[in-house]
């Protein structure tokens, strides 16, 4: 018996299933992630942001670049909550 195979949709359409695609271009990570472009550039100006890379004069961000640095957000928001409780 042969197994459907999972579906990838985006954000924008109706499912709790998204998948990371195996790279961004800066349009499609800044609506996938809910970020504007001028947040983006500042967080790299800032030395924050995903990791990325350069195709000719196209910026690049993998998928897994983009998990790294959700992760990392997670794990300051975490620290940030541990933080405010031991204070309160």
């Amino acid at each position: 018996m042969l197994e459907k195979p999972i579906q990838a949709v985006g954000p924008d359409q109706e499912s709790s299933l998204f998948v990371d695609p195996l790279v961004y271009d800066i349009p499609t990570y800044c609506r996938v992630h809910k970020k504007s472009r001028s947040a983006l550039y500042n967080d790299w100006a800032r030395g924050e942001g995903p990791d990325y890379y350069k195709e000719g004069t196209s910026i690049r961000i993998t998928g897994e670049a983009a998990r790294r640095h959700r992760a990392k957000l997670e794990e300051r928001a975490r620290a940030e909550r541990e933080k405010a409780a031991q204070a309160a």
